[in-house]
């Protein structure tokens, strides 16, 4: 996963400035030697030793704190105990520098120490106290790139999760879409079986066809425009085959030849379709369902608008379960960058949705 990448790579930056900052200060006495080379002066390991030798109780610091106390006890939520043990390591970092301390002020009161001070400032003690503060600084540092990026870790794992969740809610819904679609199929052929045995062969074959695109192609997690699009031509194809012309008036506009590079979510629009058929169709008067679907300036519109029976159901007013399955699709899929209106008026019902172009 793209989440999982980001949580190495946010661990790899970590230590890589870490590394970075330690190769520096292990690399500036010798910088400092060669430029004072490149003047004139002897270059001194004994000076680049004596730097080393006061940077290592600092290292020694760093490697306890931010591989010992920070894993084991402050990531664990032991704050006395990270608490104490960062005190323990600045008082024995303190022990550690008085006896250091006198030992450089011992070495600076030999004969040659001034001229060694003079020709080198690497050799010229910090005082102590300016020494334990860099190093209680050096741990509140370290301590601040660690919060920092476990900080950014864990929105990266927030975000898997999310994923994994949102996934799993997908797959749920789209479970729920296949039956209610199929059940609304079969109760349309078995109400022409009875009228027309020969249409009603030709519309199973037609559903053998809706089928395999919503088993198949519909367990995608993305398919084209052109194949939605013949989709949903072939389901109004076989709605039609039910439902006398001079009763039901269907328009479909589509595009003659839809793009086969533009990318979206499968079975995104037929929860409206069905609903137009299912429940605009009138017996009392002639029912009219317009349905289009166009790609355009980077985004896909869909439209249908349906006649209302004189009598509407409260099914038909709230727009059912496939409506409500459609709009968590969509929450779950674009967020606020989907655009679905609904317009229940008395006479028609009417959807426009627009989403963005993949």
């Amino acid at each position: 996963m793209t989440a999982d990448r980001g949580i190495d790579r946010s661990r790899g930056v970590e230590q890589l400035i870490y590394f970075s900052m330690w190769l520096l200060v292990v690399m500036f006495p010798l910088i400092s030697e060669l430029l004072q080379a490149a003047r004139g002066n002897v270059f001194s390991w004994k000076d680049v030793s004596w730097w080393w030798g006061g940077m290592l109780p600092y290292l020694v610091l760093f490697l306890i704190h931010n591989y010992v106390l920070i894993p084991s006890y402050l990531f664990d939520h032991k704050l006395k105990r990270y608490s104490f043990g960062v005190f323990l390591l600045i008082a024995s970092f303190a022990v550690y520098e008085i006896f250091a301390f006198d030992d450089r002020r011992t070495v600076l009161n030999s004969p040659d120490a001034m001229e060694q001070v003079l020709r080198s400032p690497l050799e010229m003690p910090m005082p102590l106290l300016l020494n334990v503060l860099l190093a209680f600084l050096m741990l509140g540092f370290n301590l601040a790139i660690v919060l920092l990026f476990r900080n950014q870790r864990e929105q990266e794992h927030r975000k898997i999760l999310d994923n994994m969740r949102m996934q799993e809610e997908l797959k749920y819904l789209k479970a729920q879409l296949n039956p209610h679609f199929f059940m609304n199929m079969l109760n349309n052929i078995h109400a022409t079986v009875e009228v027309d045995q020969p249409k009603a062969q030709d519309m199973i074959l037609e559903l053998s066809k809706l089928m395999r695109y919503v088993l198949y192609d519909g367990e995608n997690e993305m398919t084209t425009f052109a194949q939605e699009v013949r989709f949903i031509s072939s389901y109004v194809a076989l709605m039609r085959q039910r439902y006398p012309a001079d009763k039901v008036s269907v328009e479909l506009n589509v595009p003659e030849f839809p793009s086969d590079r533009v990318k979206l979510p499968p079975l995104l629009f037929i929860a409206f379709v069905e609903n137009a058929f299912k429940h605009g169709i009138s017996y009392r008067r002639k029912s009219v369902i317009k349905i289009s679907m166009a790609s355009l300036d980077g985004t896909i519109r869909f439209f249908c608008r349906n006649t209302k029976p004189e009598k509407s159901s409260d099914e038909s007013t709230k727009g059912g379960v496939g409506l409500e399955n459609v709009r968590r699709r969509l929450a779950l899929l674009y967020g606020d960058d989907a655009s679905l209106r609904i317009e229940d008026g008395s006479d028609y019902f009417t959807v426009n949705l627009t989403i963005p172009c993949r």
